[in-house]
């Protein structure tokens, strides 16, 4: 057992849940192996108060995916593991278990064709040493038609519905295969280029067994109803906030149909679509951005909006700021869901002026604080840490 690995790991997850609103004292945090030929994995947390007693479920993430990879690989070898769960008493971690969940097996091979039954192992046990399939095999070769874009432009609608309706009309959202996209389409001295990148299923098969989409390549045709909406973006831009230019548009967009949108101009990144700053900077404005910012990919039907910010110093000194976003759909602030909002760099940046600027002598000295926006913009604030 490599001690290293637990001691980091479980670092690792309290650090992540340091900003975390829930007043918890013990937990389980656990590692899955997902089934599905490809690595991937679940993340469950039991949240419980002072007397054990089970307060909150939910799941989070962690960054360090080829470590657990790795380390899930070696345990195999010698024994069948496929869930790592660690302990924590009084926020402090204090036992580590490895377990097998035949839930898990048990969904990889439920799902799996029959021309593939016995003949694949889910990624985390060895490969049968009878096999000689190899991965293109098992997946197959996926075959993406040329995608050209043809649609009608209402020049009337708002850059947010055309943006929509340009990503409808690349990616066929009504296929069941489907599960993603980025791409980006470049103008520069009037010649235009494109890249895009698909998230796919293999198969339903693969889909149904908790397999990970497969990045491909696609060829996006530059149609002329492409160039029409790329022009009128840029004009309904260069009226609004003419002082900030672009030529390069970057979209990933998600299975539901959300997506980020980004700017680029000379390869540095620019915001066009930010309402240019008036000539009287108030906490009001502040709040507004900050709320539309997380509101871009929240549900339309949440009731608050949560920022949870960190602050510390680097081992160059230097002032570090980081962020988690959240939201709920219910009063009392209960099943809070991650947040990506629409450019994590502006909203760190413009929290930092609203608290320094307009609630310095509330907040002074801060190192974690929790920003709760409810839906009428109303800001409520609590400090976790100074």
């Amino acid at each position: 057992m490599n001690q290293e690995f637990i001691l980091k790991t479980s670092e690792i997850i309290l650090d992540n849940l340091q900003g975390n609103v829930i007043d918890w004292e013990n937990g389980e945090f656990s590692i899955i192996a997902a089934s599905g030929v490809s690595p991937s994995f679940k993340y469950p947390q039991v949240f419980r108060n002072e007397n054990s007693e089970i307060i909150d479920y939910d799941y989070f993430t962690l960054s360090n995916s080829e470590l657990f990879v790795q380390f899930f690989k070696a345990l195999n070898l010698s024994r069948k593991i496929n869930k790592l769960t660690f302990i924590f008493k009084d926020r402090k971690f204090v036992e580590f278990t490895e377990s097998w969940d035949q839930s898990v097996q048990d969904e990889f091979e439920m799902y799996l064709p029959k021309s593939k039954k016995g003949k694949i192992r889910a990624w985390y046990l060895p490969p049968l040493e009878e096999s000689s399939h190899t991965m293109e095999e098992i997946q197959g070769v996926i075959k993406l038609p040329k995608t050209t874009v043809q649609f009608v432009i209402d020049r009337n609608q708002p850059v947010e519905t055309l943006i929509t309706e340009l990503n409808r009309a690349v990616f066929y959202p009504e296929d069941p295969l489907w599960d993603g996209a980025f791409y980006w389409i470049k103008k520069v001295d009037g010649v235009f280029t494109t890249h895009c990148d698909l998230f796919l299923f293999p198969s339903l098969e693969d889909k149904e067994a908790g397999f990970q989409a497969e990045e491909t390549t696609a060829q996006l045709e530059v149609s002329e109803g492409m160039k029409e909406l790329y022009d009128l973006i840029v004009a309904r831009y260069a009226a609004e906030n003419p002082d900030v230019p672009f030529d390069s548009i970057f979209v990933t967009v998600q299975r539901d149909g959300r997506y980020i949108v980004n700017y680029e101009y000379r390869n540095e990144e620019v915001q066009p679509d930010l309402t240019p700053e008036p000539e009287e900077i108030t906490a009001t404005y502040l709040v507004e951005n900050l709320v539309g910012c997380l509101e871009h990919n929240a549900p339309d039907d949440y009731i608050w909006l949560v920022e949870i910010l960190s602050k510390y110093q680097n081992e160059e000194g230097k002032t570090v700021h980081s962020g988690e976003f959240f939201y709920s759909l219910y009063e009392d602030k209960s099943d809070m869901q991650r947040l990506q909002p629409g450019d994590t760099i502006y909203m760190l940046n413009v929290s930092d002026r609203l608290l320094n600027e307009f609630m310095l002598e509330e907040t002074k000295g801060w190192k974690k604080i929790v920003l709760m926006f409810r839906k009428d913009i109303r800001l409520q604030y609590k400090i976790i840490d100074r």
